[in-house]
């Protein structure tokens, strides 16, 4: 009976730890800007960046890795496309600093009534209050700011200023000017609007940094400037992502995720041309091969009317 009852128990508790081990653990970016890296180290290749407040996911393989990364400077996640679930083909895995991450609660995939709005300026102020009331806002009230695309989610708008939610911290709003952002919903009117859109913010991006998988606006007054810009995949994504359409930052999944094709004539706005890379050698090569075949027939022939006229 006592050994039945043991393996009763072994079972019980190894069911228990196979159940709290599944628990998925989720954080959300806090700084404007964090880097994913390969590895957990900055001398390693960036994967990609993740803006403020997308919601990521804490690989944990088992409980005891799990302590162990806590306590640690970096940790492993998974991102997630906000705007659906966290099991798509644009995901990747990464390396992440602890320090630009906060933990919390699948609550930062939950999407509720939210006026969903995303950042059209280069870089907008945050701030702790709206700064049309109250005397205006001053230099205490300033929280960080937020590169160009940054998707929110506001609750209301109070004056001139749109209060937005806070996956971290569900007690308070931070506050950014109406005139720093898009209503998403605004541009599911017209597919003319969004590729004029496009274009003209496309603009934008002229001068901005090259920085290998980035996708964080530019702007040299920032302090560490050097870990901002973007690369020719994260400008397209930035512009989409803009206008609240959800693409990878990848240009080969880019490609793949196309609609449809067009023809060069009916080529407009907003559309997307991929050129195909060619190897100049093997064309060389090609070229010096018809090269010599041509000379080898000329000569063949050149023989052939010689031999026939005598």
């Amino acid at each position: 009976m006592n050994f039945k009852f043991f393996f009763l128990t072994l079972f019980f508790l190894n069911f228990l730890f196979s159940f709290f081990n599944c628990i998925e653990n989720y954080a959300t970016i806090k700084t404007s800007i964090a880097s994913l890296y390969s590895s957990n180290s900055k001398d390693s290749k960036r994967v990609t960046q993740i803006m403020w407040g997308e919601c990521i996911l804490i690989i944990n393989q088992n409980e005891n890795q799990f302590k162990t990364l806590r306590n640690s400077d970096w940790i492993q996640v998974k991102t997630i496309n906000n705007n659906n679930n966290n099991n798509n083909n644009n995901s990747l895995i990464g390396w992440i600093q602890r320090l630009e991450i906060i933990e919390v609660d699948n609550k930062c995939l939950i999407n509720r009534n939210y006026i969903n709005l995303t950042i059209s300026s280069i870089w907008a102020n945050i701030y702790s209050k709206p700064c049309d009331q109250y005397g205006g806002c001053k230099k205490i009230d300033f929280i960080m700011k937020l590169p160009m695309a940054t998707q929110l989610k506001a609750v209301f708008k109070q004056g001139q200023y749109w209060a937005i939610w806070i996956a971290y911290n569900s007690n308070q709003f931070y506050y950014i000017n109406s005139i720093d952002v898009f209503e998403l919903n605004e541009f599911q009117k017209s597919d003319n609007e969004i590729r004029n859109s496009l274009a003209k913010n496309a603009c934008k991006l002229v001068g901005w940094q090259y920085l290998a998988a980035g996708r964080s606006a530019y702007d040299l007054s920032l302090n560490n400037s050097e870990q901002f810009g973007i690369d020719s995949a994260g400008a397209v994504e930035l512009l989409f992502r803009l206008h609240g359409i959800s693409i990878s930052h990848n240009i080969t999944q880019q490609y793949l995720q196309k609609l449809y094709d067009v023809t060069p004539k009916a080529i407009d706005s907003g559309d997307l041309i991929f050129l195909r890379s060619i190897n100049l050698n093997n064309n060389n090569n090609n070229e010096n091969n018809n090269e010599n075949n041509n000379e080898n027939n000329n000569e063949n022939n050149n023989e052939n009317n010689n031999e026939n006229n005598n």
